[in-house]
């Protein structure tokens, strides 16, 4: 073989390695392009996820009553016990971790939602990575909400134990972020909805608010729908008002249920809300007239943060960002219509105290002029030198007597000067009607609270002689 021969088949063979070097390389890059993709967003590889061996160990692992005993434990998919039943209550495993609970100590009683055990995380060989101290609850595979023993009774939020703040952890017990909330809801993969008291919020996997998402200053529910994230607010069961938004965080559309009360007349539904545990829904009327429309509107917004406050112990809540835990939560919505041509706005509330035995309610009407958006009262509909006052009470007392199912404080054998004196020292409310007064009482002002509302029905015809037919009021309501 010539020279010349040579040096081609040693440059052949130079040019073959070189390929071979360049296809091994891309072949390398290929591969871990792939694992790239299969990890999560901040880089983190599904390899690399400490977690990974504990769920694959422990799928499918199912928590199990001792009959004998009454404890609980766990069995794999064959139904052989892994973990000893020695829990007083116990979760499936999931994500390669488990919360069960157990009696608290001695030495530290706890009570509320507590009283009868506390709560910790375990991981498949059974050791604690979350001591059962306090309240432990799990958002989704990854994500946990945890909170020091508290005395605190539970029932609200999307989990009933949305009243207090809690820390957001990880299946090792790390915390992520350095913001506690009342609740944490998964939308996505890495999207998670939390409310921190003051506002809903989004943040991503590792706590982080997530910037280009909307804040919403009243609690809020969302979920994943047709490609878009659906938010609601949380205590709306009526569906008046939600926001459409994309994946990524956009407001795409605000739909607010449009209600029509009489010609040229609507409303829709607004909601005010100063912390978690409270919302008030109210009307935003819609009038040919614009002057009065934002009279009345405006007139609704103050009353509404005047409701706002109803049952607060303490009053107004003056500095939010020291509130860990409510202990009630109120709620407000509201009846409205046209009476002839008076606007007639009736408030329906209840609030509730964590631990109490009942709810405690309350409603108030209230009356506007639909052609000048003036406030009424219902005195203005009567003649100011006349007894309708006591005409109306008697009234009252002749419903009363004509019902035998009726049960107040007094009853049909008391004497009738009590009875009236009963009916007019309460306070009542009336609401309006297309046949007549509504008069109603709160509760346990004359009645027990089984009871519920006494009401009233009083026919215009039973008071016509005292009305002020000449006043704004009678000609709103009769059309005249």
């Amino acid at each position: 073989m010539t020279i010349m021969n040579k040096k081609i088949k040693k440059e052949n063979n130079n040019k073959k390695a070189n390929i071979q070097r360049v296809t091994a390389f891309l072949l390398l890059m290929i591969f871990i392009i792939g694992l790239s993709a299969c990890g999560n967003k901040d880089g983190t590889t599904k390899n690399d996820n400490p977690l990974a061996g504990d769920e694959q160990k422990s799928s499918g692992w199912y928590a199990y009553e001792d009959q004998s005993t009454g404890l609980y434990g766990y069995k794999n998919k064959a139904g052989e016990v892994v973990i000893a039943p020695t829990y007083l209550g116990a979760e499936d495993f999931y994500g390669g971790r488990a919360i069960v609970k157990m009696k608290g100590a001695a030495d530290a009683p706890t009570y509320g939602v507590l009283a009868d055990g506390v709560y910790g995380m375990i991981d498949p060989d059974g050791n604690f990575v979350i001591e059962p101290k306090g309240l432990l609850t799990r958002v989704d595979t990854w994500h946990y909400l945890y909170a020091e023993p508290s005395e605190f009774f539970g029932g609200y939020g999307p989990d009933l134990n949305s009243v207090m703040k809690r820390t957001l952890i990880d299946g090792e017990g790390n915390p992520h972020g350095t913001t506690a909330f009342y609740y944490v809801m998964p939308i996505s993969e890495h999207v998670l909805l939390a409310n921190d008291g003051n506002k809903s919020l989004f943040i991503d996997d590792a706590g982080v608010k997530l910037e280009n998402f909307p804040d919403f200053y009243f609690p809020v529910t969302a979920s994943m729908k047709d490609g878009s994230i659906i938010v609601r607010p949380l205590d709306d069961s009526q569906d008046r008002i939600h926001w459409i938004l994309s994946p990524e965080g956009e407001i795409k559309d605000e739909i607010k249920l449009n209600e029509g009360i009489g010609d040229d007349i609507s409303f829709t539904t607004n909601i005010l809300s100063p912390y978690i545990g409270t919302s008030v829904f109210y009307p935003e009327v819609k009038l040919k007239n614009l002057e009065a429309q934002s009279k009345i509107n405006q007139t609704i917004l103050e009353l509404a943060k005047v409701h706002e406050n109803f049952g607060a112990e303490e009053g107004t809540i003056v500095d939010l960002n020291q509130v860990t835990q409510i202990n009630y939560n109120l709620e407000v919505n509201f009846n409205i219509g046209l009476t002839g041509n008076v606007l007639t706005y009736d408030v329906l509330g209840y609030w509730y105290g964590f631990g109490a035995a009942h709810p405690n309610s309350f409603q108030n009407s209230y009356y506007f002029d639909s052609e000048t958006g003036d406030q009424l009262i219902i005195s203005d509909l009567f003649n100011s030198d006349s007894e309708w006052m006591d005409a109306l009470i008697t009234s009252i007392d002749d419903a009363f007597m004509s019902n035998d199912e009726m049960y107040l404080f007094i009853d049909h054998d008391t004497p009738k000067e009590q009875r009236l004196k009963t009916f007019k020292e309460g306070h009542f409310e009336v609401s309006l009607t297309n046949e007549g007064l509504k008069v109603y009482y709160p509760e346990y002002e004359i009645a027990p609270y089984a009871a519920g509302y006494p009401t009233f029905d009083i026919p215009y015809e039973s008071l016509e002689s005292f009305f002020n037919v000449k006043g704004r009021f009678y000609q709103l309501l009769f059309n005249q």
